[in-house]
């Protein structure tokens, strides 16, 4: 009877474990083909230390702040399509909110991505990122 258990508590976890990954994959798919491209961990080659983490579920990291990601116009009917990039609150505590906008452009098979922020302004700075 113990053994039965224990494979029963075995294949449980199995199960767990090999559904949790399953989420991230869903929401892969609800993305559109561009978005796609965005989703990993980005490092600013001018700051290594310094990275953009776009995750499948829109939420993400622009160094040290947690927020929200998203294509979209600056305002409706305004503008070419641009990365926003929403703040939520600063990883290690505190508030903060805002929205950055950026142009953006890939090169490399989508490994190297291009922002320049402030996508209202034209004739912004490009910084080059590469993805992990």
């Amino acid at each position: 009877m113990k053994k039965q258990i224990i494979i029963i508590g075995i294949i449980v976890l199995l199960v767990t474990v090999g559904l949790s990954g399953c989420n991230e994959a869903n929401d892969l798919n609800n993305l559109t083909e561009e978005e796609q491209k965005f989703v990993g961990t980005w490092v600013y080659e001018i700051n290594p230390d310094y990275k953009m983490i776009f995750n499948a579920d829109k939420t993400g990291k622009r160094g040290q702040w947690d927020g929200v990601w998203e294509l979209g116009q600056i305002m409706e009917g305004y503008g070419e399509i641009c990365l926003i990039f929403t703040i939520i609150q600063k990883s290690e505590g505190g508030t903060g909110t805002g929205k950055f906008y950026y142009d953006y452009y890939f090169e490399e098979n989508n490994t190297v991505l291009y922002l320049a922020e402030g996508a209202q302004f034209p004739g912004s700075e490009y910084e080059r990122l590469t993805k992990q």
